[in-house]
């Protein structure tokens, strides 16, 4: 649309304005003439409520519609006049204003000042080292290529600071050595495997970074709580458990269906729990039989120990002798710590009751839990704890402890109360082996409960329990499963939770430690739950 077809258009508006100005100077006449009784006496219609709208507001609506149309039309035409533009011109228009949002929002330097810092300071740096004055790199001859602070744009400022901090001429007002000084900005920040990467991709000495990396070698074995660390295999030494245990593997499929003899027995599970999450209403056999493919139970599957842990559930008698009913079904009842605040005078009355049953094997779990998964306050948990070992000692029945980041506090507890030769389950171990030596120097009669963790191989806690298994007597080993968690590494696709006969994992894994037969370990642990459970 040119300029004088908008000259036509205004016109065109301007006659329209002036058409509906007379007709409604028109329509007003007559009405002046209409007494005002006739006014009150004829109720008025819709059309002449319209109107008789005063002529300010007619007009101005006219007015505002037909500016509405004028607008419309002229922005089709800058529209129009936008597309008439070269490509060139746009892509220069928008590199303007690119720029001018840089400087004015940003408050970056422009395109400008930054090619000529870079070609300063690489033409100094290179007529340093006897290169010609006059050479420019190619960052600096096409500003271009740095207008905007790209990932280009911070490899450039990469390679100016490292060459400025290698420079022996600026080593003196600006860092020492490139190895020197990422250690000692970093020095508390990264971890070994870090400063390693850093040291790296700078350029020092080779005495002095090969005296780092040595250092820093012997070092990250010994950082098995970093997570870097232990995620860098090729910077483990050769003693570290992530290294030795990293390929380990078992043929999960023979465990299913070789008979072994004897067979195991799963000493420490939650049927109630497992039932719930699974959704299943029934017998125990019934989810037995049920089982196919993976979660199939193996021939040499002999049963299994449920915890009762929750102490409202003990006073539920019947729903807990449903569970005993069973064959291959035994029982431990006690309060574990995450539920002390419902632990009360009724509630040990009935777990006293439960501990007459026959098929009540031991008082468990019990324990204190100081992480953060429990609200409860730590004088709470010990008073629960100290109540409930002496009705262990009053029953002479075996202990299941759970400690979790409490392992001084319990300890104490247990000398103080229970004798040193004692029988304890020290269940889902997942300490080091310097927390686990020192739990089986102190108790005679403590045995090591060993979980499905024991196959991740890629997990912190899972390499602290594969060398302490690696290093523990067998015949202080315990198998659980502590269902339904921890399902073994190798199903963690298909399902989500485990079951008392996923116990053979754990025996396979430690045969494959221990460079044992499988038939070997479960021999050590079926002996050793026949001596705390005497089944």
């Amino acid at each position: 649309m040119e300029r004088k077809d908008m000259t036509g258009f205004g016109k065109v508006a301007d006659f329209s304005l002036r058409s509906l100005f007379d007709k409604t100077m028109a329509d007003k006449k007559p009405q002046q003439q209409v007494s005002e009784v006739e006014k009150k006496t004829v109720p008025p219609s819709s059309a002449e409520t319209r109107d008789d709208l005063p002529f300010s507001l007619k007009s101005r609506s006219v007015v505002f519609s037909m500016k509405a149309l004028i607008e419309k039309g002229r922005t089709k035409y800058r529209e129009e006049k936008k597309i008439e533009q070269t490509p060139t011109q746009t892509r220069e228009k928008s590199k303007q204003q690119k720029e001018k949002y840089l400087v004015n929002v940003l408050k970056l330097c422009p395109a400008k000042k930054i090619a000529k810092t870079v070609s300063d300071c690489q033409v100094t740096l290179d007529s340093d080292k006897g290169q010609d004055p006059t050479y420019v790199p190619t960052c600096a001859a096409n500003p271009s290529l740095i207008s905007t602070p790209s990932k280009e744009m911070k490899s450039h400022r990469y390679s100016i600071l490292k060459r400025l901090k290698t420079s022996k001429p600026y080593e003196k007002g600006r860092m020492n050595t490139a190895s020197e000084s990422v250690l000692q900005q970093h020095k508390e920040t990264y971890s070994p495997f870090s400063k390693y990467k850093l040291l790296s991709n700078n350029n020092c000495d080779q005495e002095k970074f090969t005296e780092i990396q040595q250092c820093l070698q012997r070092t990250a074995g010994r950082a098995q709580t970093d997570k870097e660390a232990l995620y860098s295999r090729n910077f483990c030494y050769q003693g570290s458990s992530m290294q030795r245990y990293l390929k380990l593997s078992y043929d999960q499929h023979k465990l299913m269906t070789e008979k072994y003899s004897p067979g195991f027995i799963d000493t420490h599970c939650h049927l109630d729990f497992l039932f719930s999450k699974c959704n299943h209403i029934g017998t125990y056999a019934k989810y037995q039989s049920t089982r196919e493919g993976q979660d199939a139970f193996p021939v040499s599957y002999e049963g299994c120990i449920a915890n009762f842990c929750q102490p409202w559930t003990f006073k539920r008698i019947s729903w807990w002798e449903n569970f005993l009913a069973e064959s291959n079904v035994w029982a431990a009842f006690g309060c574990h710590p995450h539920y002390s605040s419902s632990f009360g005078d009724e509630e040990e009355g009935y777990l006293r009751h439960a501990l007459q049953h026959k098929k009540a094997l031991a008082l468990g779990e019990i324990g204190l839990d100081y992480s953060c998964k429990n609200n409860h306050s730590r004088e709470l948990q010990q008073i629960v704890f100290r109540r409930q070992l002496k009705i262990a000692l009053e029953f002479n029945k075996p202990l299941v402890i759970h400690c979790r980041d409490a392992d001084e506090d319990c300890i104490n507890i247990l000398m103080e109360i229970v004798p040193r030769d004692y029988v304890i389950h020290r269940h889902c171990f997942t300490g080091n082996w310097r927390e686990a030596e020192r739990w089986l120097s102190t108790f005679y009669n403590l045995y090591l409960g060993i979980t499905a963790l024991v196959t991740y191989p890629y997990t912190e806690r899972g390499c602290n329990v594969q060398d302490v298994v690696s290093q523990m007597p067998l015949n202080r080993l315990l198998l659980e499963t502590d269902a339904p968690y921890f399902r073994p590494h190798c199903y963690q696709g298909p399902g989500r939770w485990s079951h008392p006969g996923m116990a053979i994992h754990v025996a396979a894994q430690v045969a494959s430690l221990r460079e044992k037969s499988v038939q070997e370990i479960l021999a050590f642990t079926r002996q050793n739950t026949k001596k705390v459970y005497g089944v």
